[in-house]
């Protein structure tokens, strides 16, 4: 797939592109530095478990797997409501080959700024919604542990994009032709301070 010509007064497009064996690195760190961030926060919170073990079974398999599933979707239904806000169209899929859920603006230039304000609000949203919660009763606790864990580590996409394009000049477009062809286009008379 190829993309459109650049728009006036910009450079020809670059590829845009993720590594995808470091985003599964990153994540999985992501993964063990919020287990220990937010159980830290959880155990400060509620304190000292009493009683004895905990029986999970089928079921507690079945709500973990529902609500694991139920984030994903919590974010990416975020990144989509923040592109209709900006009065961007928005499309929803199954990346299978990554795999994940996706929220894309595809066939549209997509300003820095617009990118940048999608990428972080999931993380920031349910951040803000989910931390407090660590102080509820223990059922509520626990779910909203879980769905930190799954939010933050999925979120390391999302915040490796936003440094790479903080790092661009402000004017920067993007376009994504689709899942797997996302194209920059940086204006012809600036230079990106900092860039690679």
């Amino acid at each position: 797939m190829t993309a459109p010509s650049p728009p006036a007064g910009y450079r020809p497009p670059e590829r845009f592109r993720y590594s995808s064996a470091f985003l599964a690195l990153a994540s999985l760190v992501a993964f063990v530095v919020s287990v220990v961030g937010f159980g830290a926060l959880l155990w400060f919170l509620q304190g000292t478990p009493e009683g004895g073990s905990v029986s999970f079974g089928f079921a507690g398999v079945v709500a973990v797997f529902l609500v694991c599933l139920a984030t994903l979707v919590v974010h990416e239904a975020i990144h989509g409501l923040v592109f209709r806000w900006l009065g961007y169209r928005v499309s929803f899929g199954f990346a299978p080959h990554v795999p994940a859920l996706y929220t894309a603006a595809f066939g549209q230039f997509v300003t820095r700024r617009d990118n940048l304000l999608t990428g972080v609000a999931p993380l920031v949203v349910i951040t803000a919604v989910a931390v407090p919660l660590l102080a509820a009763p223990l059922p509520v606790a626990s779910v909203a542990y879980l769905v930190l864990l799954v939010n933050t580590s999925g979120a390391v996409g999302d915040v490796y994009m936003s440094w790479r394009l903080w790092r661009l000049p402000p004017e920067t477009l993007f376009y994504d032709v689709d899942i797997e062809h996302s194209y920059a286009f940086e204006p012809a008379n600036d230079t990106a301070i900092g860039a690679e």
